[in-house]
């Protein structure tokens, strides 16, 4: 019931509304067109309207019955139950996502401290961590995070992220190289200063206690690897150059070997035995003679090597 009458009160008052709209352009018109007569009466026909629209809004909707206001209260308490029932849902499953990300977090830290220890154990030594500075024919980010380790045999460069490392055979190296200042202390650079004898002492005093309090040493060296596939900067401030230099030091034995030229034996090449088929082919050697003199070049390269 309540509902048909508050359809037919919204029914009423547009119609009314309507009509009042459809009256107020007449009696503009009117005006317009100089008919003021027609246009006072149109104006006191707005009146009946607007008392009507008026009796419609005061028109009280009967009181909801008691069925009426248990059923209502009833969907609201439904609404808010099942509001707090999603809102509940919602809030365990944030718990236990952030309890996985946890769990995830400690497992991936535990793991990057074995494989960590892993390194330390293998290599002997801790590694040393690096920054890279640039790679050409490498896929190696700028600022990316290395480990720096070495074997008996192989450069070995670590990603502590994911655990994984690369090693690089040091007979693929051609060349390396140790830069940088090393260590570097900075301060503020006070000098004290004051009127008289003690002034300038106090100056002098307060000025080296800032000094002091201000000095920062920092480590820079950086290490250049050229392989045969490309090349790698390293910076990292782990190391002067003189340690970094000593802890690679198997590396750099190990490509000065490498340079070492070695003897090299007689070489019989493909033109020396083209040379003796074309002197058979033209009868200048007999076919005994161009199969001992194929041997001698043969057994000589086989001496050779």
């Amino acid at each position: 019931m309540r509902s048909f009458l508050r359809f037919m009160r919204i029914v009423a008052l547009s119609g009314l509304s309507i009509i009042g709209f459809l009256l107020v352009f007449s009696v503009v018109s009117l005006t317009f067109a100089g008919q003021i007569g027609a246009a006072v009466f149109g104006s006191l026909c707005l009146v009946p309207i607007l008392f009507a629209a008026k009796y419609v809004l005061r028109v009280n909707l009967p009181k909801p019955t008691a069925g009426e206001i248990e059923e209502r209260q009833s969907v609201a308490r439904e609404e808010r139950y099942r509001r707090n029932l999603e809102g509940e849902k919602l809030k365990e499953e944030r718990q236990i996502h952030k309890a996985l990300e946890k769990t995830h977090k400690l497992e991936q830290k535990k793991a990057q401290e074995e494989f960590f220890n892993n390194l330390s154990v293998e290599f002997g030594s801790e590694p040393i961590p690096c920054e890279v500075a640039g790679a050409n024919g490498y896929d190696l980010p700028v600022k990316k995070t290395l480990l720096l380790s070495t074997s008996s045999n192989s450069l070995v460069l670590s990603d502590l992220r994911d655990c994984s490392s690369v090693a690089v055979a040091f007979d693929q190296i051609s060349a390396v190289e140790i830069s940088g200042p090393g260590k570097e202390t900075s301060s503020l650079g006070l000098a004290g200063g004051g009127f008289g004898f003690e002034g300038a002492a106090k100056g002098i005093l307060i000025a080296t206690a800032l000094n002091l309090l201000s000095t920062r040493t920092t480590v820079s060296t950086y290490l250049r690897v050229m392989t045969k596939i490309g090349e790698v900067f390293l910076h990292t401030a782990a190391k002067e150059p003189a340690d970094l230099r000593m802890k690679l030091s198997a590396m750099f034995v190990a490509i000065e070997n490498a340079k070492v030229s070695k003897p090299q034996a007689p070489e019989t090449t493909l033109l020396d035995l083209e040379r003796l088929a074309d002197m058979y082919q033209n009868g200048l050697l007999s076919a005994s003679e161009f199969k001992v003199a194929k041997l001698k070049l043969l057994s000589h390269k086989g001496h050779g090597s």
